[in-house]
Order: C-alpha cells, then structure tokens, then sequence
C-alpha cells in the first residue's frame, strides 16, 4: 500500500512459525493480536460490568449503524488505522447491513461492524476513542449475535477481553502484527481495537 508522497508500508499479521522469515524480508515486530471466540452467551445479570464499560454508556449514545452512517464510519476508520479503506467497508456494509455506532454530541465516535463469517459472526472493524467505548460497542454488537462470534483484538485491550469473556468467548489464539516501512500516520485519539479480520487488518 501506499502511504502519503512516494511512502510505501507493508503489514501483516504472523503466527511463531512466519515471524523470523519476516523479519528477514525487513519486517518488524508490533504489538500482539488475540483472537477471540466462542458461542455467545447472556452474561449473568451480577457479571455486568459496573465500571468503565457503564461510565462508556452514559457518556454517548449507541445505535444500529443506518446507510447513511458510512462516509462518517470510513472518515473514522482512516483516522484510527492511517488507511483509507471504503471500498471495504462498503462491501462489508453491503454484505451485511450490520452494525453499531456511538455518538456523542451528535458526532460518530465509534462504530463496530458485524459481518456473517464462516459458522458464525465477526464483529469488525471495531473503533473507538478508548477501551470502555469499545467494550460498550463490542458487548451491545455481541447482544445481536446467536451463535459463534469472533473478534481480533488487541492483547493489552484487558477490559474489552473481560467484556468478551463474560459474553462466552474465549483467547483462542494469539499472532503478531508485523510492520515494513514508515508508522501510519494515526490519529491517536482513536484505535483500532477490532480488526475486520486478519487477513486485512
């Protein structure tokens, strides 16, 4: 891909056995992704969170993602992942209809689309100002999902993968994201904390 004037960058994520043949091609390590998943279940009502993830509810608004939300969700995917990437969240859109947002204020702040995948669902991408917001979008997408859900996560994001855990989902695997070339240029004041799957980030 392509990032800014005659900037080039390669990604990818890596199991163990891929991670030393990358990094001889000239790829570095980043941070580790944890695949979860499982049959979703109810939590119990004494499991719901009581912390972050209510002060996250009260503090904006979610909502079933309408048509009329993407260009806002692909400005705030861009944002969050230093990559223009419409044409893929318009075909996931366009394959599922499914989704949620938060507002705040009257503005998009987050979003988690839901795609059919395999046996079951994936929730993602997954963008959020911070780690309760995501955990809110994660728990209400989860909450619409019979049967098996997944979601790639980041592992430092712990309250997401309690919230995950507590909804029947379990670590199944973990892999390294990989980098060649420049940083993305990010938006630090939102992150990714869902891939749309491995494959693509």
């Amino acid at each position: 891909g392509k990032a800014g004037e005659g900037a080039s960058f390669d990604r990818l994520v890596a199991t163990d056995a891929g991670i030393r043949l990358y990094e001889q091609t000239g790829f570095m390590r980043g941070g580790q992704i944890e695949q979860w998943q499982g049959t979703v279940a109810a939590p119990a009502a004494a499991a719901l969170p009581v912390g972050e993830l209510t002060a996250a509810e009260m503090a904006c608004t979610l909502r079933p993602m309408r048509p009329s939300d993407l260009p806002a969700a692909v400005t705030l995917d861009a944002r969050a992942t230093g990559t223009p990437r419409g044409p893929l969240l318009e075909a996931i859109w366009q394959r599922s209809g499914l989704g949620w947002v938060a507002e705040r204020h009257g503005q998009l702040i987050g979003q988690a689309f839901v795609r059919p995948a395999g046996r079951g669902h994936t929730v993602g991408p997954l963008i959020a100002p911070d780690e309760a917001t995501a955990a809110a979008l994660a728990a209400r997408a989860l909450r619409e999902i019979t049967g098996i859900a997944r979601l790639d996560i980041p592992a430092d994001a712990t309250t997401l993968a309690a919230g995950l855990e507590r909804h029947g989902l379990r670590c199944v695997d973990r892999v390294v994201q990989m980098r060649r070339g420049p940083a993305l240029p990010a938006d630090a004041s939102v992150r990714c904390f869902g891939l749309a799957s491995q494959a693509v980030g």
